[in-house]
């Protein structure tokens, strides 16, 4: 982030229609309960004002923000700095980097305390649920020659103001995660839930463990959730049905579980386990699992091999000519050429060490859909990714099944990213929700 004192000054007007006034406090997060601004269903366009309030005891120079929108066609803002900061001589200034950074700066300290630093205008049309998120605030402030010199940034997500029309229902996806189980009844293990409401718990079973319960509860539904089975072992083989509350400080028996870089407080750890003890993924060594190492084309195709029960002795040599038939990716990757579930990148060449994108990616678990026969549901509804003209042809229906399914997201800004990779304990948590998704 480059210096203020180098960005050029533009003023933004205010728009003079206000429908809805809210203020929150920046540092310490104060603000109205409910952030879900609701315009009439009446197909026009709404504008909605945000005052942006800091509390910061320690003098600064100027404020900078970051926004993430999830769609730029149908919401936009403006800001406008109050009279108390203008009055103190604050120049504003809007970057030409990137339009989503904005703010203000003096060449003296003289802000401190609790200020209204200025008004954020949104408007918002179309029709489709919307959100924006503050996903950065910076304190600037300046050393002794008067020279910005950083500050304090403030760990993300700040805020995040969503909006919608009126009368249309705001809904999440609910997850069961089985970690190693199998439904046998009760709720799906992917469902639809009106903010607010319940999902039903699965009826569930494993070998030789009972359910203690679920990680987290499902009631009041108020995001997209992923609940995991929680399991002791040396209890009922056949299991228990499950519950809607659970000790959530239960965690489960993973006998012989050996990576010591993956921990149980880490987000993708229920995800390793399940991969791990489904034998989909192995260690990069005997101990290390390597979260954040990227996800190879060899390691997608392994994965889905022996989630499918492929036979490596049917495949002792690969047709690739960039495959060596001793690496323990190469009679999957021939399974995957001869039912047609990879393709090669041309002049008879795989490129098996190469990380996978994510469009790849998505494109590849769209063709072992099909090959698996099996069935994903559509749990929510498909809007266009911001770079929506990046994704290859190939790969845009793929991205918008497994987008609808709950399978994959979007990055920060509403964009889904094609080009980039995915780590190892990313693609953990996509294998988990997609075989989630397809009720295996």
């Amino acid at each position: 982030m480059s210096s203020p004192l180098n960005k050029k000054g533009l003023v933004l007007a205010l728009p003079t229609l206000v429908l809805m006034i809210f203020a929150f406090s920046i540092t310490s997060f104060a603000g109205e309960a409910n952030q879900n601004k609701i315009a009439p269903n009446d197909g026009q366009s709404h504008e909605f004002t945000v005052n942006l309030q800091v509390n910061e005891m320690e003098p600064y120079a100027g404020i900078q923000f970051k926004l993430a929108l999830s769609d730029a066609n149908n919401l936009s803002y403006t800001f406008s700095m109050s009279p108390a900061v203008s009055q103190k001589g604050a120049v504003l200034y809007k970057t030409g980097e990137d339009p989503n950074y904005f703010g203000f700066w003096c060449d003296k300290n003289i802000f401190s305390g609790n200020l209204n630093v200025g008004t954020m205008t949104v408007t918002y049309s179309g029709n489709a649920p919307q959100t924006l998120t503050i996903t950065e605030m910076m304190i600037v402030r300046v050393n002794e020659s008067t020279k910005t010199s950083g500050g304090t940034i403030a760990p993300p997500p700040l805020e995040t103001i969503s909006f919608s029309r009126a009368g249309s229902a705001k809904t999440y996806t609910v997850t069961f995660a089985l970690a190693g189980g199998a439904r046998t009844g009760g709720g799906e293990l992917v469902q639809t839930v009106a903010e607010g409401g319940s999902a039903v718990a699965p009826e569930v079973t494993r070998s030789g463990y009972s359910l203690g319960g679920w990680d987290r509860a499902f009631t009041n539904v108020q995001s997209d959730l992923t609940v995991t089975a929680r399991w002791t072992g040396g209890g009922n083989p056949g299991g228990n049905s499950g519950g809607s509350t659970s000790d959530p400080n239960l965690q489960p028996v993973v006998k012989g579980f050996p990576f010591e870089d993956v921990n149980e407080d880490d987000w993708f750890y229920d995800n390793v386990v399940y991969v791990y003890e489904n034998n989909l993924m192995n260690g990069t060594a005997e101990t290390v699992f390597s979260p954040k190492a990227n996800l190879t084309r060899g390691m997608i195709v392994t994965i889905l091999g022996r989630q499918n029960g492929a036979d490596e002795s049917e495949y002792p040599t690969c047709s690739f000519s960039d495959v060596d038939d001793d690496q323990y990716y190469a009679p999957y990757i021939e399974w995957g050429r001869q039912n047609d579930i990879v393709l090669g990148v041309g002049d008879n060449k795989f490129e098996p060490g190469r990380p996978v994108t994510r469009q790849e990616l998505a494109a590849i678990l769209q063709r072992y859909t099909g090959f698996a026969g099996f069935t994903l549901p559509e749990t929510r509804s498909y809007s266009q990714f911001l770079d929506e003209n990046r994704i290859a042809d190939y790969a845009k229906d793929a991205v918008k099944m497994l987008f609808s399914a709950g399978v994959i997201n979007g990055r920060t800004g509403n964009i889904f990213d094609p080009q980039n990779t995915a780590t190892r304990a990313e693609a953990a948590a996509m294998i988990h929700r997609y075989l989630a998704a397809a009720g295996v």
